[in-house]
C-alpha cells in the first residue's frame, strides 16, 4: 500500500517593500539561518568530534546568496524602486525514519 504524501505550504513573506525594509527582512532571515548552521556545526563537532561538512557548506551557500540578494536591494535603492518579496515555507513528511 502506497502512503499518501503530506505537504503543507504557507506564505512566509508576501508584499512590496522599501529597500531599507527589504534589507532588514532579508538580512534577518539569512543571518538566522547562518547562525543556525553555525550553532549546529559546533554542537556536532563538540558531541562527536566529526567535521559537520554539510553545515559549513550550507553556511557558505547562504552567505553567497545573501550577497547576491543585497546587490538587487542596492539596485532598487539606487533607482528609487520598491522590491516585491515572496517566500513560502513548504513542509513534507517523508518516508525516512528518524
Amino acid at each position: 500500500m502506497k502512503e499518501k504524501k503530506i505537504t503543507e505550504k504557507q506564505p512566509l513573506i508576501e508584499g512590496s517593500f522599501h529597500p531599507d525594509e527589504a534589507n532588514e527582512i532579508i538580512r534577518s532571515l539569512f543571518n538566522y539561518k547562518i547562525q543556525f548552521h553555525t550553532v549546529t556545526a559546533l554542537s556536532i563537532w563538540v558531541r562527536t568530534g566529526q567535521d559537520p561538512q554539510y553545515h559549513h557548506k550550507r553556511k557558505s551557500e547562504l552567505a553567497q546568496s545573501l550577497k547576491e540578494v543585497l546587490k538587487v536591494i542596492e539596485q532598487a535603492k539606487e533607482s528609487g524602486k520598491l522590491l516585491r518579496i515572496a517566500s513560502n515555507v513548504q513542509v513534507t513528511i517523508t518516508n525516512t525514519p528518524i
